[in-house]
């Protein structure tokens, strides 16, 4: 692990943090190469760069191991638990994902800062956390928040949670999917049957094809769904993988079921044989005489004499006692040929097959194979037909398959002409006829679900009802209603999805049941590999159930779409009616809570999301005063779900900071000029900084010993913000006097010093240094040229650099007053401030600020009408242009504005001096001379508490303010007559 180069040292040396330890500020301009080592130090230590706050921001206090890498220890590994914060936007989201939360208890088992945790709180829900990080975890706990464990993979819970919502670490430095390893965990160990787990994860697993990845993807598909991120969403926090939020639903703890005891006869439910039975002895006993459809005629001429059949009619619908008498006993397998005295030898070019059987797939690799095994056994089994009015052939009803054989075989030839076939033949009518042929397929189970769905139709079309169907079949109503929907709402464009495979028939199921817009979703979800259970969760989410209304359902005469699959709530079948219904009844309620005093506003948002969260954006729940708070009411314009916040307005707040930031320069200004008014814009307050440097500047060339003992205190890198041990820092002011003198040193070694000539040089010597370099390659030829240089030159050159270096300001902020350091050195050196007003200077500020200016100058008389006041002018720039008439004038008198005066410094160096001349000058002065001080004091010189005069006078000096001890006339008439050598003992 490395540490830190000496100037990345030194920049963080100089630089200023927060009393919080969550800002860092870099002082001055630094290096670009220094810059960017010291930026990737401040990010290996957690820091993160905002440019809106203008520093390096981190989200615990950094002050301990920032003075530890100071102190020389080495960096520490960046981001060693790969921790990435959730952002904001995405934690809400995550968290929406659990329905109920408000009193759950929620673990969060890598909480980090508590980016999710925070929001889960804030839902009501009962929030504990683990985190291994020592740092973050004791922020948690300062946060309030119950603290579980340090390591969650040696966790395990007493009581499992209902919810667990996470951002597990993406990887390990001994796992690089270290996430599955942390959801395997939660769900495992952790989550309570039944409960719910939500969790962000690397999006590889959803595409990568190793063993691992592979079977979290199979995990997560049959328990739950997931879905992409954006791409962006945690550049914030520090890394560009995209995620993916995975949601999963542990099964309930299923029941025990009672074991039935075992019978020789399985009266419950029809085994496979009973049905096959009742299917064929229901069709051998169809009714000549069917209510409804078309009546049949003979047989035709080609037909040899039918036999009546002996069987009893059984008319159709047919009860479920005839059914359950049909199958009370299992039928012996069916012989070669049925009862001859039912049937017709036809011949197999007098039989056509009929347009009603639903199967209409007939694979050819499957008809040739069971036309050799005709070929070769015979026909095992008869067909039955019927025969229509105006036709010479049989139409085929049961045995469409067998036919299609007989056909090939008779079509290639390998059956003769005259081939005769046996088939029983009846009158029947189309829906009989229908009920037959899916009777016949479903006995084989060869029929395709949506072929059945198309039966069905048709039967209905034909006159049976639902529960006929249903009865007839043994089959619920709702299986027979899911077929009719499947058949009628599929379409065309999804027939054919499932035709070519593309989609099965669980997902054609839902197709069926949607339409517009979200039909289209469905279908494009379908296709992209969603379950039918993810198809239904999906439809569940984007439509408008009736639990979501908050109007009257009872009274608004909306039609509801009830268990639409079986185990989802009611919805409306007009979601568009129930959401105006649902906006109605949110704008009603938007004016009774606009009549509270505590509503700040009341606005209505609509959006159109699945999940309602405020817009970030236009409004923040969190960091407003009460004042300006109110309420929004989202509504979601695809569930029609209503959700009611407190919160702000970004704009109001965007206006109640600048008001109170406009306060607080106001404030600044007060206190910088010593009275009131308004804001003083920035360029006024850089121009009195560069007054201010100017003067101080100018007033430390020369000064050899100030400037020895601040190139001390660089050396010993103090670090008050004012004072650089760099020039690099230092703000740019001219320094006339300085230049001058380093020019005429310069000239001496022949220009080789390297003078800048620029009347604002950052560096008042250009010359540089390579790098960090032992041998001193380059060091050692400008030693030896300094050397040169007498005493006096370079304690000169000295105090030219060390001024450049001090009386700076914030570059960021320079709105503030100088620093005490600066204001300190000014007084000691005497330094003087010349400025004079300008049109620009004075545009920074507002026109009570102006006529302050005015005033101060004693300017302010004879301006405008009659010679009146200025503030009797109408425009500010009427009131500079009067202040500008009398700008030369005031800089010949030396005035400087009140903005950029050195404030008084009390204790200055002059002042500390006669107050000590004071104190030796009464240690000089006789008993008479001390008595009499004390009288011009007001204190009896006979009194017990003034028996030791000396000291008693010694103190009072001490407790005098600089102006009372100057003005004190007594002390100064008494110094004119007592010699130096004098004495109180004298």
């Amino acid at each position: 692990m490395s540490r830190l180069s000496p100037d990345v040292q030194a920049a963080l040396r100089a630089a200023t943090i927060s009393e919080d330890g969550l800002t860092l500020t870099l002082a001055g301009q630094l290096d670009r190469k220094v810059y960017q080592a010291t930026a990737k130090a401040i990010e290996t230590l957690g820091g993160k760069w905002n440019r809106k706050a203008g520093a390096h921001l981190f989200q615990t206090n950094a002050r301990d191991v920032l003075a530890r890498v100071l102190d020389g220890e080495a960096l520490p590994k960046k981001n060693p638990l790969a921790y990435f914060a959730t952002p904001e936007e995405l934690a809400r989201q995550v968290v929406n994902a659990v329905v109920e939360l408000d009193g759950v208890r929620v673990l969060e088992p890598s909480a980090g800062t508590g980016a999710l945790a925070d929001v889960l709180r804030e839902y009501g829900a009962h929030v504990d956390v683990i985190e291994l990080d020592d740092t973050r975890r004791a922020h948690l706990q300062a946060a309030g928040y119950r603290v579980v464990a340090q390591d969650f993979l040696t966790f395990t819970p007493s009581e499992p949670y209902p919810a667990i919502v996470m951002n597990p670490p993406f990887r390990s430095e001994d796992d690089a999917q270290a996430y599955i390893a942390h959801i395997e965990h939660a769900w495992t160990h952790c989550l309570a049957p039944g409960g719910t787990l939500v969790a962000i994860a690397p999006s590889g697993f959803t595409f990568r094809q190793d063993r691992r990845a592979a079977a979290f993807r199979e995990f997560v598909e049959q328990h739950g769904e997931y879905g992409l991120n954006d791409e962006r969403a945690f550049v914030e926090s520090g890394t560009g993988v995209q995620t993916a939020t995975v949601y999963v639903r542990k099964p309930a703890e299923e029941a025990v079921m009672p074991v039935k005891k075992a019978t020789s006869k399985n009266t419950d439910q029809p085994g496979h044989t009973a049905f096959q039975q009742m299917v064929k002895e229901t069709r051998e006993k169809m009714n000549a005489q069917p209510k409804g459809g078309k009546k049949a005629k003979v047989a035709p001429a080609a037909a040899q004499e039918i036999s009546a059949s002996s069987d009893a009619d059984l008319p159709f619908p047919v009860s479920e006692a005839q059914l359950e008498a049909a199958m009370a006993e299992p039928a012996p397998a069916p012989g070669p040929i049925l009862n001859t005295d039912q049937l017709n030898w036809l011949p197999v070019t007098a039989l056509v097959a009929s347009p009603l059987n639903p199967r209409k797939k007939f694979p050819q690799e499957a008809l040739d194979s069971l036309a050799n095994s005709i070929a070769a056994k015979g026909l095992m089994q008869n067909l039955v037909g019927r025969i229509m009015p105006g036709a010479d052939t049989v139409e085929v009803i049961a045995g469409g398959r067998r036919l299609r054989a007989l056909t090939l075989l008779h079509d290639t030839g390998r059956l003769p002409d005259g081939y005769l076939v046996p088939v029983r033949v009846q009158d029947m009518t189309d829906l009989d006829a229908l009920m037959l042929a899916v009777a016949e397929n479903s006995e084989r189970a060869d029929v395709e679900p949506l072929e059945e769905a198309d039966a069905f139709v048709e039967m209905i079309r034909l006159g049976a009802s639902v529960e006929d169907i249903a009865l007839r079949f043994k089959c619920s109503a709702r299986t027979v209603e899911k077929r009719l929907v499947l058949a009628e709402g599929l379409g065309e464009d999804a027939r054919t999805l499932l035709a070519d495979g593309k989609i099965v028939i669980s997902q054609a199921q839902v197709i069926a049941q949607t339409s517009g817009p979200l039909r289209e979703h469905v279908i494009t979800a379908a296709k992209r590999g969603d379950s039918a259970q993810r198809l239904r969760d999906m439809i569940a989410s984007c439509t408008f159930l009736v639990e979501r209304a908050k109007f009257d359902v009872a009274t608004s005469g909306l039609e509801i779409i009830e268990d639409l699959f079986g185990d989802q709530p009611a919805r409306f079948a007009d979601p568009q009616a129930a959401l105006a219904l649902q906006l109605a009844w949110v704008e009603e309620r938007r004016k009774t809570l606009s009549k509270k005093k505590e509503q700040h506003f009341v606005d209505v948002v609509k959006l159109a999301k699945q999940y309602l969260h405020l817009p970030h954006d236009a409004y923040t729940a969190y960091g407003a005063p009460d004042n300006i708070k109110g309420t929004v009411i989202m509504v979601s314009t695809q569930t029609g779900e209503v959700k009611q916040e407190r919160c702000a307005r970004e704009a109001d707040i965007k206006s109640a900071r600048a008001k109170e930031q406009a306060a607080d320069r106001a404030k600044t200004a007060s206190e910088a000029t010593g009275s009131e008014g308004g804001a003083i814009r920035k360029s006024g307050w850089v121009d009195a900084h560069q007054a201010r440097a100017t003067a101080l500047r100018a007033a430390l060339v020369g000064d050899h010993k100030r400037t020895v003992a601040l190139t001390i205190l660089s050396l010993l890198q103090a670090t008050p913000v004012s004072l650089r041990a760099s020039l690099e820092y230092s703000m740019p002011t001219p320094i006339p006097t300085g230049l001058a003198r380093l020019k005429e040193i310069d000239a001496k070694v022949g220009g080789q010093l390297g003078v800048n000539g620029h009347h604002l040089p950052k560096r008042p010597i250009t010359h540089e240094f390579k790098g960090y370099n032992p041998e001193g390659a380059d060091v050692l030829p400008y030693l030896d040229l300094l050397m040169t240089l007498s005493l006096e030159d370079l304690l000169d050159v000295q105090s030219v650099l060390i001024a450049q270096a001090v009386g700076g300001w914030s570059e960021f902020n320079p709105m503030h007053a100088p620093y005490a350091f600066v204001t300190r050195l000014a007084a000691d050196t005497g330094a003087t401030v010349q400025m004079k007003l300008t049109d620009a200077h004075l545009k920074a500020y507002p026109r009570d600020r102006l006529i302050e200016l005015a005033e101060d100058a004693g300017i302010a008389e004879g301006h405008g009408v009659k010679n009146g006041h200025i503030s009797t002018l109408t425009t500010n720039t009427e009131i500079r242009a009067a202040i500008l008439q009398h700008a030369d004038a005031l800089a010949e008198r030396g005035y400087v504005p009140p903005l950029a005066r050195f404030p008084e410094v009390a204790d200055t160096a002059q002042a500390r001096k006669y107050r000590q001349d004071a104190k030796d000058l009464v240690a000089r002065l006789d008993g008479q001379q001390i008595s009499s001080l004390l009288e011009d004091l007001g204190i009896d010189p006979t009194a017990d508490t003034a028996a030791d005069g000396l000291n008693v006078l010694q103190q009072e000096i001490d407790d005098m303010s600089d102006a009372e001890l100057q003005d004190w006339q007594g002390l100064r008439d008494m110094a004119q007559p007592v010699p130096a050598t004098a004495t109180a003992a004298d």
